[in-house]
């Protein structure tokens, strides 16, 4: 893994940290409050009271989902086996009352009730499948904002970790350092410009140096959406919008996708490291659609702007998706990021 330490390129972090509040107040939702605020002591007991309060609006709603979800599939069950039959002997049907009555109208009349009967049973379907969707969806999200509630408690108890292991560091970090962490072009910077490190400090860029480096994991990413993009992206028919799924990404990445409808999270924990970066998918002049980043937590510590802004998201090129390419949109959706041509959104 390459090295690189973000925290000697950019203003000192305390002093960052100091700025917290506003430099990430474009950071909305109860997420970035959590992160932003990191260094309130009341976060951490916020932080579980919310993920209790999820649990229990879960196991409420579970009961209920899961009586739709075994009337759906008995419906649904019945409905698939009335229609096979009618499609196995519907023809042999039709030409045995024809031989046997000679009375076309009889035969169509029958058919006719045969058709009938599984419209009513497919309208039966499609209002219970109204039912279920909206309970499925407050519940899925409900599970999606607990498992990121989990991750940022990671992140807050990483915070305070990281805090004790500073302060074992004493009041100056040790001489041999930088030898150790062999962090390569800035070590002669570090030893002639940069002698007082407070603890803190020293020891956020050793994690980032041992761990992170350069973060080549979201260039690969960016790397394997564009090679292959139909493993990532689903889509129901011609004219539905392309679906950018996180649990697909999630399933050959080493980080982990969190998207919601306001911002897509991303998550690596990798020894003494746990990285949250937070931004959104937008669409890009260059015809993509690609993740850009507007904050990251190292260990619950902010990162620095400048090293924010190093950090690239993926592309994915639409004309790898729609063949001709065009106009198209963008948007964020609990699980998914949605890509509609603009030709459908017209008719």
């Amino acid at each position: 893994m390459s090295r690189w330490s973000p925290w000697r390129t950019a203003a000192c972090l305390l002093a960052g940290l100091l700025a917290t509040t506003t430099v990430y107040g474009h950071v909305s939702g109860v997420f970035g409050d959590y992160l932003a605020g990191s260094h309130d002591a009341g976060v951490t007991q916020r932080l579980l009271d919310d993920l209790a309060a999820s649990k229990d609006e879960m196991e409420r709603l579970t009961p209920q989902l899961n009586d739709l979800q075994q009337e759906f599939d008995r419906k649904a069950e019945a409905a698939q086996d009335k229609l096979g039959v009618y499609q196995a002997v519907g023809m042999d049907t039709y030409l045995q009352f024809m031989l046997e009555t000679g009375n076309p109208v009889d035969v169509l009349a029958n058919r006719r009730l045969l058709e009938h009967e599984l419209e009513g049973d497919l309208r039966s379907l499609e209002a219970l499948y109204a039912e279920y969707m909206p309970v499925k969806a407050v519940r899925d999200s409900l599970a999606n904002h607990e498992k990121l509630l989990e991750v940022l408690r990671g992140n807050l108890e990483a915070r305070e970790r990281t805090l004790k292991e500073a302060e074992a560091l004493g009041p100056e970090p040790p001489k041999s350092w930088a030898e150790r962490l062999n962090i390569g072009e800035w070590i002669g910077a570090l030893l002639t410009e940069e002698k007082e490190i407070d603890p803190l400090t020293h020891r956020l860029d050793e994690i980032w140096s041992a761990h992170i480096g350069y973060l080549l994991e979201l260039k690969e990413d960016s790397e394997r959406l564009r090679e292959n993009p139909a493993a990532f992206v689903t889509r129901k028919t011609a004219s539905s919008p392309y679906r950018l799924e996180d649990r697909l990404l999630n399933a050959s990445s080493p980080l982990t996708y969190y998207m919601f409808t306001d911002h897509v999270y991303v998550h690596l924990v990798r020894g003494s490291a746990d990285l949250l970066l937070i931004g959104t998918v937008q669409k890009k002049e260059a015809g993509t659609a690609a993740l850009g980043f507007e904050a990251g937590f190292l260990n619950g510590f902010a990162l620095p702007e400048e090293v924010v802004g190093r950090l690239a998201g993926f592309e994915l090129p639409y004309a790898a998706l729609h063949p001709g390419g065009g106009e198209f949109y963008v948007e964020q959706e609990n699980g998914a990021v949605v890509i509609q041509p603009a030709e459908f959104l017209k008719e």
